[in-house]
């Protein structure tokens, strides 16, 4: 239909009154197929000029914020009078003449569909938009407001799921963990119910060594299911915009002692300027003194050149921290185990370490990831999503 316009438009001076109807009325046509179908997906559309005025808006994005999307159309108004969220216009304003910025999400309490969440995206078009003269103008800037409301949703569902998963792992693992302190305790209750019987008495040391097998038997049940409550119970986190070169300096400082009697070089290397991210600090600290601590334990003490370097860095829309050790590796065998909970190669080690920190990173929204070579040493990546409104202050 475009084609049949433009070749309409070339001989303009040649058509007829009748003609030039005719092509008009094709055109009038073609507008309501093309106002029909925006009118009918669930998406909102916006169109706006240089100036930040309407060229095109559909009703799904007039019922999402409220307004008369005719007239919003024909009154060619300023986008801030029919939109009149902060963040909305903030990325409107930051995206109008050069889109480049990553999707933005919000959450919206729309009169006719409730609370929403959507996300917004903006895209150039390669259109003008005609001046006065009939020639091309300014370019025009198409915005496309999708509602994720119902993904979000499933998106919670999916997580919810798995973390019924991973407790029925735990739960599983826990009740193999009981079984041997249970067997223990029985073993010398019926030892000292058999003296008892056979005897009639028992000797004060003998007592007392089945009673101290009983009650550090019981200590280790009860250290089981603490450890078992602390990996299945809610984290209460509390995200506020932080940043993380705080929490690396705070465990650099607390680590520093044990750091030095254990003869390791510290090294750290603080990105400057990074964005701010939605954290925990007091997590977050947890999760980089587990993994120092994780370092220190992983070094030769024999060695003279053991270091642990700390790196943080923005990536795209994330910002990365690093952990490096020199210390002895991880082979490759046990590497899809270490963030299982109870998995661990140390003596005396609880093996709930990396299933904490992978438990606050999820919080977080984050990656935890790990690279290792053994007898070379061993990275442990935390990957933070940079929020929305940090993203928006980089853009401008």
């Amino acid at each position: 239909m475009s084609g049949f316009v433009d070749r309409a438009a070339e001989k303009l001076d040649k058509l007829s009154d009748e003609q030039i109807r005719a092509v008009l009325d094709s055109q009038k046509s073609a507008l309501r197929i093309r106002d029909g179908l925006l009118d009918s997906v669930d998406s909102g559309i916006l169109v706006l000029d240089n100036d930040l005025k309407v060229v095109y808006v559909n009703n799904f994005l007039g019922d999402v914020f409220n307004f008369n999307y005719k007239k919003a159309q024909k009154a060619d108004v300023h986008v801030s009078k029919i939109i009149r969220d902060e963040g909305v216009l903030s990325f409107i304003f930051s995206n109008c003449k050069d889109p480049k910025s990553e999707p933005y999400d919000f959450d919206y309490s729309s009169n006719m569909f409730g609370q929403m969440r959507v996300r917004l995206n903006a895209y150039k078009m390669k259109n003008r938009v005609p001046d006065s003269t009939g020639k091309a103008g300014e370019r025009i800037v198409f915005f496309r407001f999708v509602d994720i409301t119902l993904f979000e949703k499933m998106k919670y569902e999916f997580k919810k799921n798995e973390s019924l998963a991973q407790m029925t792992t735990v739960a599983a693992t826990v009740a193999h963990e009981i079984k041997n302190p249970l067997a223990s305790i029985s073993i010398y209750l019926q030892l000292l119910k058999k003296k008892l019987d056979k005897d009639g008495a028992i000797t004060k040391e003998g007592a007392e060594k089945s009673i101290t097998v009983i009650s550090n038997e019981i200590e280790r049940l009860n250290n089981i299911v603490v450890d078992f409550l602390f990996a299945v119970k809610p984290m209460n986190v509390n995200l506020k915009l932080d940043d993380i070169n705080i929490c690396v300096k705070n465990v650099a400082e607390l680590s520093q002692a044990e750091i030095k009697e254990n003869n390791i070089v510290l090294k750290l290397n603080p990105g400057s300027a990074l964005p701010k991210l939605n954290i925990d600090g007091r997590l977050i600290e947890q999760c980089l003194l587990n993994l120092v601590r994780n370092a220190i334990q992983a070094m030769n003490p024999d060695s003279s050149d053991n270091m642990i370097t700390i790196n943080t860095f923005q990536d795209g829309n994330t910002v990365k921290l690093t952990v490096s050790d020199t210390g002895s590796g991880i082979s490759s065998d046990i590497m899809d185990k270490i963030f299982e909970p109870y998995f661990t190669t140390k003596a005396s080690g609880s093996g709930l370490g990396l299933t904490t920190i992978f438990k606050i990173m999820k919080r977080h929204d984050g990656e935890v990831t790990v690279s290792s070579e053994v007898g070379k040493g061993t990275t442990f990546m935390l990957v933070f999503p940079i929020p929305q409104s940090e993203r928006l202050k980089i853009a401008q």
